[in-house]
């Protein structure tokens, strides 16, 4: 129990970290570069990817990391998965709220700071860094089927703001 709360302590400290350079860089690709906050998000997602990967890999999850580390033990490709979901909510939480909702731009970096990262908690701990080391244990988040899915929900997200369509001629074109 003393193990899993320092583990916790030690993943939201550098969930901070990677939390508050990637709020830092979206806000000053908005304000300082004027980038649309669709936009700054991508720049902002890679420098937290890196932070968050290494931070949990080296420090975090380390021990178990150590115990696990053969073949068989992606946690590189595990831990890209659980960010491209990461990323796919918060490419559309700042789509819904800034763009549909027309709210600002803060609303959706609360969102980003607090509901998402809870989520990435859980799978990292259970799936990405878990001490079993069983890829089937959530098999259908190993998916390619996932991965591509993933994929094409950004391209959708990335086309609706590419092209500032509605949801009204989005379904149109889907359908």
């Amino acid at each position: 129990m003393f193990h899993t709360l320092i583990q916790l302590i030690k993943f939201g400290a550098v969930g901070l970290a990677a939390t508050a350079v990637h709020i830092s860089v979206w806000t000053v690709a908005i304000e300082m570069f004027q980038i649309d906050p669709f936009w700054a998000n991508f720049p902002a997602f890679c420098l937290a990817f890196i932070i968050s990967f290494f931070g949990h890999l080296k420090w975090t999850f380390k021990e178990q990391h150590e115990r696990n580390s053969s073949e068989n033990n992606k946690p590189l490709s595990k831990f890209l998965c659980v960010s491209l979901i990461g990323f796919t909510l918060n490419t559309s939480i700042t789509y819904l709220i800034v763009d549909i909702l027309n709210k600002p731009y803060m609303y959706a970096g609360f969102l980003m700071a607090t509901a998402v990262p809870i989520a990435l908690f859980l799978l990292n701990k259970f799936w990405v860094f878990s001490p079993n080391n069983n890829n089937t244990s959530i098999p259908w988040l190993y998916s390619p089927s996932l991965l591509w899915g993933l994929v094409i929900a950004n391209v959708i997200t990335l086309a609706v703001q590419l092209y500032h369509l509605d949801i009204e001629q989005l379904a149109k074109l889907i359908l």
